[in-house]
């Protein structure tokens, strides 16, 4: 099987069976559902740029994908101190500025998943202990931060965009 092929193959498994965690320190029961759509591009009669979403049979480098994690409370009580944590797939390279969420604070990782801090305050050291500023590229994991309670039967969606590489 040819290397494009092998990478084509595992990007789409991993689109569908992404490592996903909800983490709430009190009270509610966050569960998680996964959406990974492929971007499509077009220009309509008029000229202007549409865009369209449609979940993927096959991808290629190049390729945008869309990952939506929508979310609820399906406990009794409020959730506090919660979090979603999204592993960015292997092969994929995070959009700068595409991850959002509604009442969330969203911080990266470059160590996967050890540790987590705003895009300018991300280090990477190379084999000589020399420090450089992280770039998207270097983007293991995502995470958003939610800033108050879920109450039960909060819900809501939190997004990003990479690129297959």
């Amino acid at each position: 099987m040819k290397k494009q092929q092998r990478v084509l193959l595992t990007t789409l498994c991993m689109l569908a069976s992404l490592v996903r965690v909800a983490y709430a320190d009190e009270g509610g029961r966050v569960e998680l559902t996964m959406l990974a759509e492929k971007e499509i591009v077009s220009v309509n009669e008029q000229g202007a740029q549409e865009i369209q979403y449609v979940v993927p049979s096959t991808v290629i480098p190049g390729d945008v994908i869309l990952y939506t994690v929508a979310y609820v409370n399906k406990g009794d009580e409020s959730a506090e101190n919660t979090y979603i944590t999204n592993k960015i797939p292997d092969h994929m390279v995070y959009m700068e500025n595409s991850a959002s969420g509604l009442g969330t604070e969203i911080r990266y990782s470059v160590d996967d998943g050890q540790s987590f801090d705003l895009p300018h305050q991300l280090m990477i050291h190379d084999s000589e202990g020399k420090a450089r500023l992280a770039t998207t590229k270097d983007y293991t994991h995502i995470r958003w931060l939610f800033t108050g309670l879920l109450d039960p039967g909060s819900e809501g969606k939190v997004f990003y965009r990479a690129r297959l590489n």
